[in-house]
């Protein structure tokens, strides 16, 4: 007979099998269905959900076997223990019951949303999805205020940060940006000039399914498994992934190559993520990949810290005309991205000018669940924070309030994960370089082994074993600390003091 930590760990499997088929069906929504089938998908959606929700998280089975299970916690090996720990946490949180109702009622809502998103954003037609959004932000408050007050949070919008981060709330979120925005700002008015450019070499003009050939040989070379993975175009790129099916979808722009080169390397970070996990944890809460901050950080350190210096450019350049016969100045195409200028557009941003991007949407998103932003101003709020922030117009609401998903497939708090996380990433590129020699250098060659490497042993390995901050700290030897990331945009942009 097995015992009741055994019978759980059977539940989970069964749940987490579940959500892998969630995934194929969202990455299928998003890259192949047809545009009418959406209601059919949201009824699909909302079976499983329900499905995982009251059979393996709610039942009274589950109640029981939980607390058989904790008499077994001192016969459990540690990631066993940590492991129960995690299953434990999330069916004592009293609010995973409240309001089952107004949870269906949300996730319905979330799906209607994202299947406006697309078209209201390409047609620049805010009226078409400010009703849908209202409606979503108007569940999502009901319920995070329902949470709130059990759990006795500050505020509605810390239930969004805790979906992400096991500590962060927005009181320490606060004290983070606090401490790093007015370096920021101070370093941008000092030294935030453009680097001279190349406009012939960049952004570069390159046939549509040149670009993904070269896409496809770059992420292989960083170790993507093409044997159980894929790489596919849609309006947005993103990655979905079951233990052995890693999915990554790109864009793809005929006349701007280094977009979409950008976007690929971020979402290959996160494939390698997933595709680095341990096996035997896969299907258990401990197994996961983690905090979404440091999910973020593991996949700019590929998107930024390597994708961004000039060996890496040396080693595509060798890439584009092996395969599009295009014969660039590495050195060029280098200068023509290393730019501080800034923009209205998050994607495709440099990492000086893409923390305020951030704080943009974080008030933002955060007055919204709190109740302080009503849906029909938010287009003239954007454009009010981009021109004071930023002191760019903002064209459209295709370029401003409809440029990111985010909002529109529900994910109120993610945001302040990329702040973190390219604070994350800074403070882990750094202690590798320490303990990997020539590391930067080898990228030339496509030498990525040994960060791969790296990252397998002080992140992927530890799957979701600690919180981000604490995992942070045992990789680094260091509590988080933002200098690191001054330190690499005074050194990016060759600054000196």
């Amino acid at each position: 007979m097995p015992t009741a930590y055994e019978q759980l760990k059977t539940r989970y499997e069964s749940a987490h099998i579940l959500n892998t088929i969630q995934a194929i069906l969202l990455w299928d929504e998003r890259v192949m269905m047809p545009p009418a089938s959406g209601a059919e998908r949201t009824g699909m959606r909302r079976v499983i959900n329900e499905t995982i929700r009251n059979h393996y998280m709610l039942s009274s089975e589950v109640k029981d076997l939980l607390q058989d299970a904790q008499h077994e916690m001192h016969t459990l090996s540690e990631w066993d223990k940590r492991n129960l720990q995690h299953m434990i946490n999330a069916y004592d949180d009293p609010p995973l019951d409240i309001v089952p109702n107004l949870r269906t009622d949300l996730r319905n809502a979330e799906s209607l949303c994202r299947q406006v998103w697309p078209v209201a954003r390409t047609n620049n037609n805010w009226d078409a999805m400010a009703a849908p959004f209202g409606q979503m932000v108007y569940y999502r408050r009901l319920l995070n205020t329902a949470i709130a007050a059990v759990r006795e949070e500050p505020a509605p919008y810390d239930v969004s940060l805790s979906m992400y981060s096991r500590k962060i709330r927005t009181r320490l979120f606060d004290q983070i940006s606090d401490t790093l925005i007015p370096h920021l700002k101070e370093f941008l008015q000092t030294h935030g000039k453009p680097v001279a450019t190349t406009p012939d070499v960049a952004p570069l003009a390159i046939p549509p399914h040149i670009q993904l050939t070269v896409m496809q040989r770059v992420i292989a070379d960083m170790g993507f498994d093409f044997s159980q993975g894929r790489l596919d175009t849609a309006m947005k790129a993103f990655f979905e992934n079951t233990d052995h099916d890693r999915r990554i979808v790109t864009t793809v722009n005929p006349g701007n190559f280094m977009n979409g080169m950008s976007s690929t390397v971020h979402e290959a970070g996160h494939a390698l993520h997933y595709q680095y996990l341990p096996k035997d944890w896969i299907t258990q809460p401990v197994g996961k990949a983690g905090d979404f901050c440091m999910r973020e950080a593991v996949a700019f350190i590929w998107q930024i810290f390597v994708a961004q210096t000039k060996e890496f450019h040396i080693y595509l350049a060798k890439h584009l005309q092996d395969i599009a016969g295009m014969r660039v100045d590495p050195i060029a195409l280098f200068n023509a991205q290393n730019t501080i200028r800034p923009s209205f557009l998050r994607i495709g941003s440099d990492p000086a000018t893409y923390a305020l991007h951030i704080m943009i949407r974080y008030r933002i998103e955060r007055d919204l669940v709190n109740g302080t932003q009503d849906v029909k101003t938010l287009p003239q709020r954007w454009a009010d924070e981009y021109r004071e922030a930023l002191n760019v117009e903002v064209p459209d609401n295709t370029y401003g309030v409809l440029q990111d998903i985010h909002w529109y497939k529900g994910s109120f708090g993610y945001f302040p994960c990329y702040l973190l996380a390219l604070l994350y990433a800074a403070q882990l590129f750094q202690k590798a370089q320490q303990d990997i020699p020539n590391l930067v250098a080898g990228f030339a060659t496509g030498n990525f082994a040994p960060l791969v490497q790296w990252l397998r042993d002080k992140i992927y390995s530890q799957a979701n074993f600690y919180d981000g901050l604490t995992l942070l700290e045992n990789a680094t030897g260091e509590p988080l600390n933002p200098v690191h990331f001054m330190d690499y945009l005074k050194n990016r942009y060759q600054v000196t003091t």
